[in-house]
């Protein structure tokens, strides 16, 4: 009865044993598979970024996103993405699920040059860039038809209007009823009459902002700020 038992024992361990390696062995097999991974780049949370380089950090795979920043790459569950392009922080992705579409979105890192090289590059079209980040090298409009700064600046900006001599910032409504935007040139705070006074070819760029980008002009930036930079 004994041997018996110690038999069964044996018997049931064993089968333990091999439940628990082919368990482990199929968990392996099922990590280490390629699959192709779907995803889509964007910026500005739904602008899509074309020829975006997204790199296997493991095999050094590499493909470019489409016009719709849309890709697909062969990787391993876990396997890191590194994602690359002009004018925007390099971003790392781990492939937590193979089954699911990636949603990369990029931060553009912010400066006239990136601008340059996001659009040079051919990631986002300029004007769409300029009207997102509501800066506007001025100089790409010199030969325009614009000789006027402020109809350069309402023609080029959406939701920025002239009314008398004021500019106005679509959505900036103040509470005392200034709704005027603040006027800056080479970091001098000034008025409309100033700036009418600049022909678009003393002008280097223009920028444009709003909400909590104006916080450092405190109260008077409530309503927006119009910085120029002259050359």
């Amino acid at each position: 009865m004994s041997t018996v038992f110690l038999n069964f024992s044996s018997f049931f361990y064993r089968r333990i044993n091999l439940i628990i390696l082919f368990t482990f062995l199929l968990s392996f097999s099922m990590n280490s598979q390629n699959s192709i991974v779907h995803g889509k780049i964007v910026a500005f949370d739904s602008i899509p970024i074309q020829n975006a380089e997204i790199k296997v950090k493991k095999t050094k795979t590499t493909v470019l996103s489409d016009s719709l920043g849309f890709f697909s790459i062969e990787c391993q569950l876990n396997d890191k993405l590194s994602i690359k392009v002009a004018g925007f922080k390099t971003k790392t992705v781990k492939v937590k699920n193979q089954s699911e579409t990636l949603l990369i979105k990029l931060k553009f890192g912010g400066s006239e040059k990136d601008i340059e090289a996001a659009a040079s590059n051919g990631h986002i079209e300029r004007k769409r860039l300029i009207y997102t980040t509501n800066y506007l090298d001025a100089e790409l409009f010199i030969d325009s038809g614009y000789t006027d700064v402020v109809e350069m600046i309402t023609g080029k900006f959406p939701g920025v209007n002239v009314v008398g001599d004021e500019i106005i910032i679509r959505g900036r409504n103040s509470l005392n009823g200034n709704n005027s935007a603040l006027i800056v040139i080479d970091g001098m705070i000034t008025t409309m009459s100033s700036l009418r006074s600049l022909s678009v070819a003393d002008v280097k760029s223009v920028n444009v902002l709003k909400g909590n980008e104006a916080a450092s002009y405190g109260s008077r930036g409530s309503n927006g700020v119009v910085i120029v930079i002259t050359k």
